[in-house]
């Protein structure tokens, strides 16, 4: 039995995680959230749950450590951005605990500070959307951006001159060029203990809330060869989903996410199960290579719908 432990269980991303692990039939789930049971969506998804604090409380350290004790945890994935970070001061601080699925916490302040992203992978010859110094330097469409930000908030679309009169904090953000076309996520996965890098590629057909809700994984080798490319360049371990717009047939880097995708289940339903490839990896467990030669599967469509949870007394 692998013991592993998911955060942020009321998330939707938690809930495709969890979903992930139960193609393994020897896997423990436990669960936690800042809302208790019956107010965390995924509650009912897990094996244990424990309510915790926020991520930036001081309590939280001394709470997770104590669940990852209880319950002999061997693998921790974390799922919340705010999390993410925590846990990955907290895998420095405590690396012999249990496999901690995080990156070091200089590659993830990089993936979550676009400005520096940007411009890093621009370096090693990325095509990125240009980025303007000053107002003065705009080409029309472009957009402002927050140096850290969660999806598309934070964002302003720059159409005309006269939108470009607006002020702009360009000490905690920066302006590029709008680029138009197709969106792809590219769901990605580099093992922890060699080379090994897999992906699968999926157009976003339809998004609600900057969340895929219709999509299709596709074959599009140019982007699976930037996305080896960008984890390469990044020394990157693990889990990431990496955002391109398709303009012209060129492809424009967007943003990485060093964590696990909103829309993932439908990568890992087509092959690419890196949820389970952690939880494999975190014990060495063989069944990891038998997974991964497997071919990740094109042209497989998601459409999601809500489902209630009901709870009583």
């Amino acid at each position: 039995m692998i013991n592993v432990l998911i955060t942020s269980l009321g998330s939707n991303t938690a809930i495709g995680v969890i979903k992930a692990l139960r193609y393994h039939k020897d896997i423990s789930v436990t669960g936690t959230d800042t809302f208790p049971a019956h107010l965390s969506a995924g509650s009912s998804f897990a094996d244990h749950f424990y309510q915790v604090p926020l991520a930036v409380a001081d309590d939280y350290e001394t709470a997770l450590i104590s669940i990852i004790k209880e319950q002999n945890i061997q693998c921790v994935i974390p799922i919340h951005d705010v999390e993410v970070k925590k846990i990955a001061a907290l895998a420095e601080k405590y690396p012999a605990l249990c496999f901690w699925a995080v990156n070091k916490p200089a590659i993830i302040a990089m993936c979550n500070d676009k400005k520096k992203i940007n411009s890093f992978l621009a370096d090693h010859k990325i095509n990125v959307p240009e980025m303007f110094n000053s107002v003065a330097e705009i080409s029309y469409p472009a957009i402002y951006k927050p140096n850290e930000g969660v999806s598309s908030k934070g964002i302003q679309l720059i159409a005309s001159a006269a939108e470009s009169k607006a002020q702009f904090d360009l000490d905690n953000g920066f302006l590029q060029k709008m680029i138009q076309g197709e969106e792809y996520t590219v769901d990605c996965y580099t093992a922890y203990g060699d080379d090994y890098f897999k992906c699968c590629v999926r157009k976003r057909i339809e998004t609600k809330e900057g969340i895929s809700t219709k999509g299709v994984t596709v074959d599009y080798p140019l982007l699976e060869k930037l996305s080896a490319e960008i984890h390469e360049a990044l020394e990157y371990r693990g889990a990431s989903n990496i955002q391109f717009i398709v303009e012209n047939e060129v492809p424009y880097f967007i943003e990485i996410n060093p964590r696990f995708s909103g829309a993932g289940i439908l990568s890992y339903h087509a092959g690419l199960n890196s949820p389970l490839f952690t939880s494999l990896e975190s014990v060495q467990s063989p069944l990891f290579n038998e997974l991964r030669a497997k071919p990740v599967k094109k042209g497989v469509f998601m459409t999601r719908y809500w489902n209630e949870n009901f709870y009583e007394g």
